[in-house]
């Protein structure tokens, strides 16, 4: 559980009392964080021990440092909320490496809940009551966002990295982004190279995190160039089951496509397509006709499929090696581009396009 004096002090880092320097009365602050005065008064002593408050007897009490916002003193702990079947793995492996050269790293599988929020925004303030240097984040795209904590942790000396699109803008951002929009397009120009005519995009019911506009807007791009006919959206699943109405939806797609050997099917993540390629072996539909690729791979299956891949390795180093730089600051911009990799059933195509920055 949080302590009172970690809230308080992360109050003061993030420049609530930075104003005029003085914090209000413990009465006042008692009401504020919902607790007693003498909480609130063993609070204050502590963060005065600690060097970052003071208190002058019948006066009250006052940030150190003039009331600037306060220097934290980090300590060589690097937190780190990944998702599972890509990053998690990744850092998992790597953490022993970073330990012995005297980082520690704390991990959150984001996955577990859901990218929640709350769940999210908990792990933060964790990282900031135990001094941590700095979080590596597949932040959560779900609402509410939080973009304020990501901007007062940094304004608060503590580096925040994002290694996915929690929102479309990053641009205020640290970041090592995968490029989403090439992903798209890589897999529209492989459906084309193997000479299918038509494609239609696979997809779930209202699930449009900025990830999946992003490849639509790849796909969208790369066929004005080359023409090929897109068919609508093949929305199919609610949750993680195909319902009845997505049963009758599937059934006429496929008696209304054209051949299945001039087509293609572009879906938004390995999971999506596993589950459509099990439905198309239970209805006797051969799945090795139309050519099919996710756009996304992070899911367990995806070694069983074509997929458009990144190297979650080196963005796990790149964000560490951020993160340990002295010389770059948290407000300081750093942006990063992975570039995307065509991972065929029998071979890999690495595409590299001299983006990194």
């Amino acid at each position: 559980m949080v302590k009172i004096k970690d809230v308080i002090r992360r109050d003061i880092s993030t420049g609530k009392y930075a104003e005029n320097g003085r914090l209000p009365g413990v009465r006042e602050l008692a009401l504020r964080y919902d607790c007693s005065r003498g909480t609130i008064s063993n609070a204050l002593k502590e963060l005065s021990e600690q060097g970052f408050v003071r208190t002058e007897h019948g006066r009250g009490t006052f940030l150190a440092e003039g009331g600037n916002f306060l220097k934290r003193r980090s300590t060589r702990m690097v937190g780190a909320a990944l998702l599972r079947h890509s990053w998690m793995e990744h850092m998992e492996s790597l953490r022993d490496e970073y330990l012995r050269d005297g980082w520690f790293i704390s991990l959150y599988c984001s996955s577990d809940d859901m990218q929640n929020p709350e769940a999210e925004r908990h792990f933060l303030e964790l990282a900031l009551a135990q001094d941590f240097a700095g979080v590596i984040l597949t932040g959560t795209p779900l609402i509410p966002l939080n973009s304020d904590l990501y901007l007062s942790l940094r304004q608060a000396g503590m580096k925040i990295v994002h290694l996915t699109h929690y929102k479309e803008d990053m641009s205020g951002e640290a970041t090592i982004l995968p490029d989403y929009r090439m992903a798209g397009a890589i897999a529209c120009s492989a459906a084309a190279a193997r000479y299918k005519k038509r494609f239609a995009v696979v997809r779930v019911d209202g699930c449009c995190p900025p990830s999946t506009t992003l490849r639509m807007e790849g796909v969208r791009t790369m066929n004005r160039a080359l023409g090929m006919e897109q068919l609508p959206d093949l929305i199919l699943f609610d949750g993680d089951r195909i319902t009845p109405e997505n049963e009758a939806q599937l059934v006429q797609f496929f008696e209304t496509a054209g051949p299945l050997s001039e087509m293609a099917l572009l879906a938004d993540d390995c999971a999506t397509l596993r589950d459509l390629q099990l439905w198309m072996e239970k209805r006797g539909i051969p799945a090795d006709l139309p050519f099919m690729i996710s756009m996304s791979d992070t899911h367990w299956s995806k070694k069983e499929m074509n997929y458009i891949g990144f190297d979650y390795r080196q963005s796990l180093r790149l964000a560490m090696d951020y993160i340990t730089d002295e010389k770059i600051k948290p407000l300081d911009p750093f942006h990063r581009v992975l570039d995307p990799e065509l991972h065929l059933i029998k071979e890999t195509i690495q595409i590299n396009k001299g983006k990194q920055k």
